[in-house]
């Protein structure tokens, strides 16, 4: 048995060269098939499921802080004003006493002004404060007015409302104050009248500025709500983005896999397809032909089938590429490829070049009598191509030498002992004049050969 001849070695070399440089390139192009690529989409998976959970935590947050705040600036708005009203309407009980009103004489004129005629009330020279019970309201409000002036610094979060506030705060305690100077000099003068009055009127102006205050503040805070609220719609906006930005991508990427796939499968084919074709004769190698006579073997080996090896060399090949040139070798090589292809019929025969100027045929489920026809047919289509051979010392045409081995496979040897066979036979063929077929029958449990026959060419 001879080697490949060097043009086709080359040949398949250099096809499978450039299938594998196709997929490099591919590869290349493609780059999110590489783990690299894996790492920096499963990167892309996390930060959007962070940022989704660190925007959703900070929106609650936010809420709740906004929430609490204006809960607690509430409380202390309304206790304050529940403080002043309590002094207010302690010092109106206390200094206001309703006169003894008496209706008008029937004589008076009718052209009187009617607020003559209704009764005001009046404060009472005689009136007295209960000093203690004013005391304890002043101080009273005094400490609202400490927790009012701490906790209603810097609550805004634009420079305008923090302003406004910090004016009608001042006002506040600035009023506060100068009510609290009053209080205290009533206090050591419960009976003087016009200090009653001033002290009623500025409380009066201090729960005033209180309640503009707690309208500002809920007006400020739907400020505030209402930019929460926009910075909510922007980040689930942002959020919106992500995402889908995220599924755009997933699916460009399945797209891009997908077409990656599909060219890699195509490229996989041709790889597999040149890994188990003969560059030159287009049909199956010798590593295919390993393959598949493997396969045959254990399934005429289960089912206790015969199979038959057909070895086939061309007679004086070398004197051919002598005589004609190696390109034209080639050309006879792939004639006689066509030949044996053409000669088989059933699905299961398998075709292949064993090396050189050498061809192989597995026959399954086929007996000695059916080996010895398919040889004869290929002699016989061999002879009517008239392939001239004017070199050859047996016909002025190419002609082939056939070995056969026909048997039922065992456990007992493998494979290769059948290809001996055939091989043994191939070479009796050549012994005996070449242009014919020998075959050997074999039965691998007694692993004993037996008498060989002849076939002449037709």
């Amino acid at each position: 048995m001879k080697n490949i001849a060097p043009s086709s070695l080359q040949a398949g070399t250099v096809k499978l060269e450039n299938s594998f440089s196709s997929i490099r390139k591919n590869s290349l192009r493609y780059p999110y098939k590489s783990p690299l690529a894996v790492l920096i989409c499963a990167g892309l998976i996390v930060a959007v499921l962070v940022s989704g959970q660190k925007l959703q935590h900070q929106i609650q947050q936010q809420g709740i802080f906004l929430e609490d705040r204006f809960i607690g600036e509430m409380h202390e708005l309304h206790q304050l004003q529940r403080e002043t009203l309590r002094l207010n309407r302690f010092l109106v009980t206390a200094t206001y006493q309703p006169q003894a009103t008496t209706l008008q004489p029937e004589s008076q004129p009718e052209s009187q002004p009617e607020s003559q005629t209704t009764p005001t009330p009046a404060i009472s020279p005689q009136a007295t404060l209960d000093v203690e019970t004013l005391k304890f309201h002043t101080d009273l409000v005094q400490s609202r007015m400490t927790i009012f002036q701490i906790g209603n610094a810097n609550r805004y979060r634009t420079a305008e409302a923090s302003m406004r506030n910090v004016i009608q705060t001042k006002e506040i305690l600035n009023g506060w104050t100068a009510v609290k100077k009053d209080l205290n000099a009533l206090q050591l003068n419960p009976e003087e009248v016009s200090l009653q009055q001033s002290v009623l009127s500025q409380l009066e102006e201090l729960e005033v500025d209180i309640n503009q205050l707690g309208l500002l503040n809920g007006q400020e805070h739907w400020k505030e709500y209402a930019i929460l609220t926009n910075d909510q719609k922007k980040g689930l906006n942002y959020l919106l983005f992500l995402v889908t930005s995220f599924f755009l991508f997933a699916a460009l990427f399945s797209l891009y896999a997908l077409k990656f796939a599909r060219i890699r499968q195509q490229i996989l084919e041709e790889v597999e397809q040149v890994s188990v074709t003969d560059d030159l004769t287009q049909i199956a190698n010798r590593r295919h032909f390993n393959q598949i006579l493997i396969e045959e073997w254990h399934r005429a080996m289960r089912n206790q089938t015969q199979i038959a090896l057909l070895l086939c060399d061309v007679d004086y090949f070398k004197s051919y590429n002598d005589r004609y040139g190696h390109q034209k070798g080639d050309e006879c090589l792939c004639n006689i490829a066509q030949i044996l292809n053409q000669a088989t019929h059933r699905a299961g025969d398998f075709v292949a070049r064993y090396g050189g100027e050498e061809f192989v045929i597995i026959l399954p489920n086929a007996s000695v009598q059916a080996a010895l026809k398919f040889a004869a047919r290929i002699h016989t289509q061999l002879s009517q191509a008239a392939l001239v051979h004017e070199a050859s010392q047996v016909s002025p045409y190419v002609t082939l030498s056939i070995g056969i081995a026909v048997g039922v496979p065992s456990p007992n040897v493998s494979a290769q002992t059948a290809l001996n066979f055939a091989d043994q036979a191939l070479y009796e063929a050549k012994e005996s004049g070449r242009n014919q077929s020998c075959q050997r029958v074999f039965n691998l449990t007694r692993l004993k050969a037996w008498p060989k026959r002849k076939l002449e060419a037709q």
